[in-house]
C-alpha cells in the first residue's frame, strides 16, 4: 500500500529511491565528468548517460533522486526526454532539471519556452554558465 507525500502524492511504500543519486544525462564527455566530479565531492552518487537510450536503460535498473538534463540536449529533445521520464509510473515523481545554454532573456518566446518546460515535467532549469554553487543549490531546493 502506498504512503501519502507531503505533496498529496501517493508514493510505493516498496520501491525505494536511490539517496542522494543523480541520473546526469550529457552528451559532452568533457562536461559530463566536470559535473559528475562537482556533484561527487558534495557527495552525490552519479549515475551518467551520454544517450536517451543510456538514460532510459539506466532508469529500468536504478531509482535516481534526480534526472539532470544536460545543455548538450537541444529544446525539443530535452523536453521529448523529461516527457517520456515524467509519463513512466516509476519515475512520474522525480524531479528532472535542465541545463540550458538558451538565452531566457526576451519576451514572449521565454515565457512559451518555460511553460513547454514545465508542462514536459522539467522542475526547475538553469542557464549556462553557472557557479556550482548554484546548481547545487537547485539540486538541494527540489530534492531534500
Amino acid at each position: 500500500m502506498g504512503e501519502t507525500g507531503g505533496r498529496g502524492a501517493v508514493f510505493d511504500s516498496n520501491v525505494s529511491f536511490d539517496a542522494r543519486t543523480i541520473l546526469l544525462v550529457e552528451r559532452n564527455g568533457r562536461l559530463r565528468s566536470s559535473i559528475s566530479a562537482m556533484l561527487a565531492v558534495k557527495r552525490y552518487n552519479v549515475l551518467e548517460a551520454s544517450t536517451a537510450e543510456e538514460c532510459f536503460l539506466t532508469l529500468e535498473a536504478k531509482r535516481p533522486h534526480i534526472v539532470l538534463i544536460g545543455s548538450n540536449f537541444a529544446g525539443h529533445e530535452a523536453v521529448s526526454l523529461a516527457k517520456t521520464i515524467k509519463n513512466s509510473p516509476r519515475h512520474r515523481f522525480t524531479p528532472v532539471l535542465l541545463i540550458t545554454s538558451e538565452d531566457m532573456t526576451g519576451r514572449v518566446e521565454p515565457v512559451q519556452r518555460a511553460a513547454d518546460w514545465k508542462q514536459a515535467g522539467i522542475t526547475a532549469w538553469i542557464k549556462e554558465p553557472f557557479i556550482p554553487e548554484q546548481l547545487l543549490r537547485i539540486i538541494e531546493m527540489v530534492t531534500f
